[in-house]
């Protein structure tokens, strides 16, 4: 199993990618699908929650952030990471991306309840998914 609890990726200081996953395979083809639309972002990678939020919380909080984030996850999952991501106000620059193996409609409705969360997609992801993402006007600045 994977230990390093973040792996970063060189790219601007502007903007960071933060993929949160467990599944090291996932991880990777979200990084290797980053790096085909050509972003130019900070990637970092964790493997939980708590990881997520204490990298945010550490790290700094005036760069604009895109989490991929997956919801089934041990430690803290997605759903506890955005509860307490809802609850510290200097996180306004922060969007999160769902990327769940869940097709639950019940975790799609409850996905618009978080207003930092801007889409929620099922996995697994392709080319096209990242494409999508890349076209999308709330986050091109990540793809540029």
């Amino acid at each position: 199993m994977w230990t390093n609890p973040w792996v970063r990726i060189m790219g601007t200081t502007d903007y960071e990618i933060l993929l949160v996953d467990d599944d090291e395979i996932c991880l990777m083809v979200c990084e290797r699908f980053l790096q085909i639309t050509g972003s130019h972002a900070l990637i970092t990678k964790v493997v939980n929650g708590r990881d997520a939020l204490r990298h945010l919380l550490r790290d700094n909080p005036t760069r604009n952030i895109l989490v991929l984030l997956d919801l089934n996850m041990p430690i803290m999952n997605g759903w506890e990471f955005l509860d307490c991501l809802k609850c510290i106000e200097m996180f306004s620059n922060v969007r999160v991306v769902i990327i769940s193996s869940s097709i639950d409609a019940a975790d799609v409705k409850k996905s618009h309840t978080y207003p930092m969360v801007a889409r929620y997609i099922e996995k697994p992801t392709g080319i096209k998914t990242f494409t999508e993402l890349m076209n999308d006007p709330e986050m091109k600045q990540f793809f540029e």
